[in-house]
C-alpha cells in the first residue's frame, strides 16, 4: 500500500533535519511503496530545470491516489540574492503553465484526492493575514483559489510561509509538521 509523507520547504540542508527527525526510529514502518513530497523549496543539488517544470500543473495517479501538483513562489528576500544564480524570475509561473494546470485539471473532471503546491490559494493565506500585500505573488495566489474554487479534493497543503497553519481543515500550510498519509 502506498504511503506519503509530506514536508515542506527544506532549504538545502539548512531544514532538512525536521524530515530525518521525523524518519527517525520509524524506519519500520515504511517500505519502497512510501513516497516522500516535499512542497518547494527543496534546493537539493542534482535537480534539473526540465524536473522543477513537471510539477507546475500536472496530475499524478500514485496507486490508488491522485495529486494535482503546481510549484512557484516569490521570493520575499530577492533584494539580498542574485538574479540568475540565488533566485530566478521563472519561480513566478508563466500564461502557459496556468493554462497546462487547468487543462490538466478539465481532463481530470477538477477532481483530485490532494493538491500539493508551493504558496496557497488567495483566501487561505489571507485567512492567517500572511503577505497582506502578496505583490508579485498575487497572480498566482489568484489562480489557485481559482483551482481551489472549481476542484474537489480532500486536502491541500502547501509551504513557502515557513509556518504551520491549518485553515478550516481543507488547507494546510507545512512548516514544522510533517504530515503522513
Amino acid at each position: 500500500m502506498n504511503r506519503f509523507v509530506i514536508a515542506a520547504d527544506t532549504h538545502g540542508t539548512l531544514d532538512i533535519a525536521r524530515v530525518v527527525d521525523y524518519y527517525a526510529g520509524r524506519e519500520n514502518e515504511f517500505s519502497k511503496d512510501n513516497y516522500l513530497i516535499i512542497c518547494g523549496d527543496v534546493g537539493v543539488c542534482g535537480f534539473s530545470a526540465r524536473d522543477e517544470e513537471l510539477m507546475r500543473g500536472q496530475v499524478f495517479n500514485i496507486g490508488e491516489t491522485t495529486f494535482f501538483t503546481f510549484g512557484g513562489a516569490f521570493s520575499t528576500d530577492r533584494e539580498s540574492r542574485v538574479e540568475g544564480m540565488t533566485w530566478f524570475p521563472e519561480e513566478i509561473p508563466c500564461a502557459e503553465e496556468y493554462e497546462e494546470g487547468w487543462h490538466n485539471l478539465s481532463e481530470h473532471g477538477f477532481a483530485v484526492d490532494y493538491i500539493i503546491t508551493h504558496t496557497g490559494p488567495l483566501e487561505a493565506v489571507d485567512s492567517y493575514g500572511y503577505y497582506k500585500d502578496p505583490g508579485a505573488e498575487l497572480e498566482l495566489r489568484q489562480y489557485l483559489q481559482r483551482v481551489a474554487d472549481n476542484t474537489e479534493s480532500t486536502a491541500w497543503f502547501y509551504g513557502h510561509f515557513n509556518e504551520d497553519y491549518d485553515v478550516d481543515g481543507t488547507y494546510f500550510c507545512l512548516y514544522e509538521e510533517v504530515v503522513t498519509l
